[in-house]
């Protein structure tokens, strides 16, 4: 922190050659000592750029992403030169300048597509860098499948040539990218999960893995008994991952309970909303909000307003109030008029084809005294809960049970609910709603409208005068 400031300060601010300039700029991000005199030597250099060698410039782009200096002119003046520079680039040159774009957030066109043309010739790259490149791709959602397979062939090809930190950064990518494939997950999985993997790896791990909707019992299993001791070394942000990844594919934690909601209850004052509502989700998810938890959310919602969350974490908090509240008045002010405005009709929720075409045929096979009752496909139940055939009257909700209701356990791809349906149904039954549920597959397999109709009318319609009759609706 003494000498190379001291050091850099020999050099001028202006002039500098490019391999000096890339140098300067890299040591002073290295060593955390960036300067505005430094930031003025770059902004000298700018002009120059396109005489900087392929590993000049992915240096300079490197040590301004590191150091959070988003200057738009300066990565404007990046993109300019950086797909000509690199094109004679090695691999790890245009993996390091992707990162540097995709770290601040700026999506460039050119640089990426580079990346994606680079990928296809996958052998260029080392591991390290590779994994780098779709990381980038991967985070700003420029991603293309065949460079994804291009890399995907070479993890299949050589698994036990990454190390922990590589084989985390591309499980992450992948399922960012939208690019599941099991076999992939479990190479990467036993890649990611070994001896030198520190909390914030294993944690990204199940994250992926459940974001994914797959589960691997024996993986998720060693990574809770590695964790047991090291939760106090956890950030806030990989102990709500590891809570939502449990819980989301309904894996115990074992033995991690105690330890990773004790981290948790320790945190929850100083944690920022995304976190706060990671947490409370998971938390009455799986079922694991005891009364000192239970007060520590309350006080923390007292502070924050649904205004400090987005859209889905109002709707996760407003989920847990539904279910933890003792009653309407122990919900914080702020909170009660968002779940009454939140509950109010809303028409932004359109149905699927075969949410409609199952709303369309219930409707003409129920009975006279039922047709006055309201059908609303892809309802916002209070503003919480989709769901998506509703009978307000009866309190009944129709629920077709498609893949995006499972999670598939890694290697038999069995079934297993995911953790979210169940706590759907808990606050329905709270509610006192009959739940009807319908397997897509099911509805699939009937081709014909008078097949359909007597499978529906058996599985749906019969339920629906079941629930009038006992309502006194018929």
């Amino acid at each position: 922190t003494e000498l190379v400031p001291r050091a850099a300060s020999l050099f001028p601010v202006s002039g500098s050659r490019g391999q000096d300039c890339a140098n300067i700029t890299w040591a002073v991000a290295s060593a955390s000592c960036f300067t505005a005199g430094d930031l003025l030597r770059v902004r000298n250099s700018v002009q120059e750029l396109h005489k900087f060698k392929p590993q000049e410039l992915a240096a300079l782009a490197w040590a301004m992403a590191t150091t959070s200096q988003v200057e738009p002119d300066i990565f404007a003046a990046f993109e300019k030169v950086g797909t000509d520079v690199l094109r004679k680039g090695s691999g790890f040159e245009v993996a390091t300048l992707a990162w540097a774009f995709a770290k601040v957030a700026v999506p460039s066109p050119s640089i990426m597509k580079l990346v994606n043309d680079r990928l296809l010739r996958v052998a260029d790259f080392d591991t390290r860098g590779m994994a780098n490149a779709v990381w980038a791709i991967a985070a700003v959602d420029m991603a293309r499948v065949d460079a994804l397979e291009a890399v995907a062939h070479r993890v299949r090809r050589e698994p036990n040539s990454l190390d922990h930190v590589e084989s985390t950064t591309l499980l992450v990518s992948f399922v960012r990218a939208q690019f599941v494939q099991p076999d992939l997950m479990g190479l990467l999985g036993v890649g990611a999960v070994v001896s030198q993997s520190g909390p914030q790896h294993l944690a990204n791990t199940v994250w992926a893995f459940a974001k994914a909707g797959l589960v691997d019992d024996a993986l998720f299993s060693k990574i809770a008994d590695r964790l047991q001791d090291c939760t106090e070394a956890m950030e806030a942000q990989h102990v709500c991952n590891v809570l939502w990844a449990f819980v989301t594919v309904g894996q115990p934690l074992g033995g991690l309970t105690e330890p990773l909601l004790g981290r948790i209850e320790s945190m929850l004052p100083d944690m920022i909303a995304t976190d706060v509502q990671a947490a409370a989700w998971g938390l009455t998810c799986g079922q694991l909000v005891s009364n000192s938890m239970r007060s520590a959310i309350f006080a923390v919602l007292h502070k924050k307003s649904p205004g400090d969350f987005e859209v889905v974490g109002q709707r996760q908090i407003g989920q847990w109030l539904a279910l933890e509240a003792d009653d309407e008045s122990s919900i914080p002010e702020a909170w009660r008029r968002w779940m009454v405005e939140a509950s109010r009709p809303s028409d932004s929720v359109r149905p699927s084809s075969t949410q409609f075409i199952l709303q369309r045929a219930i409707q003409k096979l129920l009975p006279i005294p039922l047709q006055d009752t309201p059908v609303f496909s892809e309802i916002l139940l209070g503003g919480l809960w989709l769901v998506d055939v509703a009978f307000p009257e009866l309190r009944t909700a129709v629920e077709i049970d498609g893949d995006q209701h499972y999670a598939r356990e890694l290697g038999t791809m069995k079934k297993r609910e995911l953790g979210s349906m169940g706590l759907k149904r808990r606050h329905l039954q709270r509610l006192e709603w009959v739940v009807i549920r319908v397997d897509v597959a099911d509805i699939e397999r009937h081709k014909t409208t008078q097949s359909r109709n007597k499978f529906l009318q058996q599985e749906v319609i019969a339920p629906l005068e079941v629930q009038a009759k006992a309502l006194g609706r018929m």
